[in-house]
């Protein structure tokens, strides 16, 4: 995913900064590129129109620890729990209000829950998002579930709802 988003900005004349953060980097590596990108990506920061997009691919390593905000994301299906973590990351205080994020599974994942870090608990959270997808005039499902915090936690099972770190709120 990296190498393709670095080859679309480049055919597109480099007008982003395109970054990688693994939990495979050296910590001083990491350390390093978050440091050089903090105010564009840090919670609290003052959007401006005239600063170069930052796309940040990334595993989990961004999931706790650093207090990061983005506008968009684009994650893999994973449990309902490490999506949520991961959502924590969008629009985390709540001051730009045209976040959008997008969920992409692979169909043997969803149709066997066979992923390998996740086991079946992908193919579950897959199912429920399903579920709380809202329906249109004609029946069918529409195309997008709100996943804000209070959005999401008046959807979900009350056996979800008991998830401690969900209990902590977003706002400082």
């Amino acid at each position: 995913m990296f190498c393709q988003l670095r080859k679309w900005n480049a055919d597109n004349g480099d007008a982003a900064d395109v970054i990688l953060l693994t939990g495979r980097s050296r910590p001083i590596e990491r350390e390093a590129l978050v440091a050089k990108y903090w105010e564009r990506i840090r919670a609290g920061r003052t959007r401006d129109a005239s600063n170069r997009p930052v796309f940040v691919v990334a595993t989990q390593c961004i999931e706790a620890g650093v207090n990061l905000d983005f506008d968009a994301l684009i994650t893999e299906l994973a449990s309902l729990d490490a999506l949520r973590q991961r959502f924590g990351r969008l629009e985390r205080l709540g001051d730009f209000q045209h976040a959008r994020a997008w969920i992409v599974a692979r169909a043997d994942h969803v149709k066997d829950g066979d992923e390998a870090i996740y086991g079946p608990a992908s193919k579950e959270t897959f199912r429920l998002l399903k579920s709380l997808q809202p329906r249109t005039k004609k029946g069918q499902s529409a195309a997008s579930v709100n996943l804000g915090i209070s959005a999401l936690a008046e959807k979900l099972p009350r056996s979800f709802r008991s998830i401690s770190w969900f209990q902590n709120t977003l706002r400082p």
